[in-house]
């Protein structure tokens, strides 16, 4: 999170700053001061390091299609919400002098709709802001060459020649036309290493580079055989197959 822009820290800091006021200045029509205030203070709080689990959470789909991002972050928020509510609202009930007993289900979810609204607004700004921050990574200059495993020793691989990726336990499989190399990492740490957009997930388990793929067969419930330049097949599950179709109509 440290290598994140100004302007990153800028939104997660003001977004939660404003919240808090707003949520001060609104629990002042109903609560004591110093109650409104510590309420107000622990919730922006729980919000803004929530905020962090969620984003950790959303790294996960960065390679899925956008609308499965945007389900994905609508979950998170509603969780998220849903915690924070559950969190905050004994606080507040016992700086009223009532008993912990004396809460009902009502007492405990109090507000809860108002703190998903606040957390989905915050979903919106962080999936422009993330798409900023990739936007600008994009430009950055990448590697043309990996150093990979081959019959125990490291060979420097084209990033061009590279026809796909599969998952291999501890292990990634890098498959050029006729070679297979290793790579010890996880599916998804190798493809944030590679960072390159003919790159997409088509399985859990396997990324394509979209420049190799020859065409789609479909198969049942949405799923699709990819068939490769060098006749090579790899599957694209029902969650990717849309967004590998999609991808490749655009390069």
């Amino acid at each position: 999170m440290t290598d994140q822009p100004k302007y990153f820290w800028a939104y997660q800091i003001g977004f939660w700053v404003l919240m808090g006021l707003y949520l001060f200045s609104g629990g002042l029509t109903h609560l004591e001061f110093w109650v409104a205030l510590i309420r107000n203070t622990y919730y922006p709080v729980a919000g803004f390091i929530s905020s962090f689990v969620i984003i950790m959470l959303m790294k996960k789909f960065k390679m899925f299609a956008v609308p499965i991002r945007w389900f994905a972050i609508l979950g998170c928020c509603i969780v998220a919400a849903v915690l924070c509510t559950v969190a905050v609202n004994p606080i507040t009930f016992m700086q009223q002098g009532s008993a912990m007993s004396d809460m009902t289900i009502r007492d405990i979810f109090a507000g809860y709709f108002n703190y998903t609204l606040i957390y989905l607004l915050w979903g919106v700004g962080y999936l422009h802001i993330d798409k900023t921050i990739m936007d600008v990574v994009r430009e950055k200059p990448r590697a043309r060459r990996l150093m990979l495993e081959k019959n125990n020793e490291i060979v420097p691989v084209n990033v061009s020649d590279i026809t796909h990726i599969k998952a291999a336990g501890d292990y990634v499989e890098v498959f050029t036309r006729d070679d297979c190399y290793l790579n010890r990492a996880t599916l998804t740490s190798f493809a944030e290493t590679l960072d390159h957009p003919d790159f997409i997930q088509s399985h859990r388990s396997i990324i394509v580079n979209l420049n190799y793929v020859k065409a789609l067969s479909p198969e049942s419930k949405g799923e699709y055989q990819i068939i490769l330049k060098n006749s090579r097949m790899i599957k694209a599950s029902r969650t990717h197959a849309q967004n590998v179709r999609e991808r490749l109509s655009q390069i």
